[in-house]
């Protein structure tokens, strides 16, 4: 691109920006405005007048006798036919008057409203994009392995071999010794004789004669003996 052209687009945005920023004071300066009073038979028309903060009242004396607008603390100067008089009102109130040169039977109120602010446009909040929370991430629980439990052995229960029974020799039984048994001898009665002579005589009676073998002494000894005998022998055969 040439530096002319350049250039010439250069000042072309500078204008325009000084011709926005123009646009832009003026519109932001308060706007002001003249109101009319005329003094005429004798009174201010109209008698109240409503104007802005930086307004300014032009009054017009269309008597033939000279007038004037007196305030409390100021007043316009005296006014011949068709002259006129300005004052501005820079602070909002109600502000009465009169004639100066005819007094109260010439009254008149001035009410000065404050200039309305405009209002300002909402400034735009800027949009805070939420803070992401950290996303936090579970602890694994450990896990805890089962503790063993220690095996027992079983306690070995001592083998307790069986003490062998002593072989005992079969023990005589006394029943199996024979017993001696006493052998009754046969009781032999002798008849005595009878003699022819002694037979006319009684009888006599033969006494028997009782022969009973060994004796009870005799035979408990064998016993005893023959049990002794088979005690002894059994011991014998312990050993």
């Amino acid at each position: 691109m040439p530096p002319i052209m350049r250039a010439l687009r250069l000042g072309a945005a500078a204008l325009a920006l000084l011709l926005f920023g123009l646009a832009s004071a003026a519109s932001a300066a308060p706007r002001t405005a003249t109101q009319s009073v005329n003094i005429q038979g004798f009174a201010f028309l109209p008698k109240l007048l409503d104007v802005n903060v930086g307004d300014s009242v032009k009054w017009t004396n269309l008597d033939s006798v000279p007038h004037s607008a007196k305030f409390a603390n100021f007043q316009t100067a005296v006014l011949q036919k068709d002259q006129t008089a300005t004052l501005a009102f820079t602070t909002a109130g109600t502000f009465a008057y009169e004639c100066g040169i005819h007094g109260s039977s010439m009254p008149g109120t001035i009410i000065v409203h404050a200039a309305a602010t405009p209002t300002p446009s909402p400034t735009p909040q800027p949009t805070v994009a939420p803070t992401p929370q950290p996303t936090v991430a579970s602890t694994p629980q450990p896990t805890v392995a089962p503790t063993p439990q220690p095996t027992v052995a079983p306690t070995p229960q001592p083998t307790i071999a069986p003490t062998p029974s002593p072989t005992a020799s079969p023990s005589p039984s006394p029943s199996s010794t024979p017993t001696p048994v006493a052998t009754a001898a046969p009781t032999v009665a002798a008849a005595s004789p009878t003699t022819s002579a002694n037979a006319s005589a009684p009888r006599a009676t033969p006494t028997p004669v009782n022969d009973a073998g060994p004796g009870p002494l005799i035979v408990a000894g064998a016993a005893v003996l023959v049990v002794g005998l088979g005690g002894l022998a059994w011991l014998l055969l312990r050993r």
